[in-house]
């Protein structure tokens, strides 16, 4: 069976480099979606325990039927909702008067007054006050803007076209040496030989030629993009917040007034 090595190798090459180019830009889109999905949730988390520290210790009264010791937390500096969520159960039942039953109680309370206040507020950046989660998380939305618009959206045909190459890459292999081609099965080498024609027809294909294109502008768009994200974002809030919701499951507001309707708890 006749073989050009030399030939095959350079296609091969070519075809590496490509999967690196595309891999490249699916590496950072998952990044950047990890970072964004890890900030809007610090983002989120902080938000509403600054709600809860709003809400005095006696709503606890208000959530259960059970007698809570407001008086004895109070007196042992538990003032509010977020510090009761902050703490432990086995710090509350170091507390004289509070038992182990007790101090699972007033935590779940705790606990389930957080989980209904996340449910209450939409997830929104205050610009007058703009913290480093919020910062991290502006800037990783940029990142994901950036690539969607510098990719023309591309990237969920960049992910199958990268894969269907690699896997012919790797049913390929026995090309790279020719002493491992001399010593592998007719069989093992079919599926080589067929695997170097399906990379050469995907190369040529004009769509794989977009798609690189595509990721190259992506990645160069993001090492050049604007370094004051946050300035970015005062402009084109909206924008940010459609692919807040698109990767998270937080639903986005535009306005940086937090507030919580006190009625959710009673």
């Amino acid at each position: 069976m006749a073989m050009n090595f030399k030939k095959a190798r350079e296609q091969l090459a070519r075809a590496q480099a490509i999967i690196s180019d595309l891999e490249a830009i699916l590496n950072q889109e998952r990044r950047l979606v990890e970072n964004v999905k890890k900030a809007a949730s610090q983002v989120k988390d902080s938000e509403v325990l600054l709600e809860l520290a709003k809400l005095p210790v006696d709503r606890l009264r208000d959530a259960t039927e059970e007698t809570v010791r407001v008086e004895t937390l109070r007196k042992y500096g538990f003032e509010n909702i977020a510090a009761i969520y902050n703490t432990s159960v086995s710090q509350l039942e170091r507390i004289p008067g509070i038992t182990l039953e007790s101090a699972q109680e007033i935590k779940n309370l705790a606990a389930k007054m957080y989980d209904a206040v996340a449910e209450s507020i939409h997830l929104g950046i205050d610009l007058e006050e703009v913290t480093s989660d919020e910062k991290f998380l502006v800037e990783n939305l940029q990142g994901l803007d950036v690539l969607k618009k510098e990719t023309r959206n591309t990237l969920t045909k960049i992910k199958p076209l990268t894969e269907s190459l690699q896997k012919s890459l790797t049913l390929s292999t026995p090309v790279k040496s020719r002493i491992r081609w001399f010593f592998t099965p007719s069989e093992k080498k079919e599926q080589a030989l067929d695997a170097i024609e399906q990379i050469a027809i995907i190369l040529g294909d004009p769509v794989t030629l977009t798609l690189v294109e595509s990721a190259r502008n992506g990645m160069a768009a993001l090492e050049s993009r604007q370094p004051d994200a946050i300035n970015d974002f005062k402009t084109r809030s909206s924008d940010y917040y459609a692919i807040l919701e698109e990767v998270t499951d937080y639903r986005a507001r535009t306005d940086a007034n937090r507030h919580f309707n006190q009625e959710l708890l009673d």
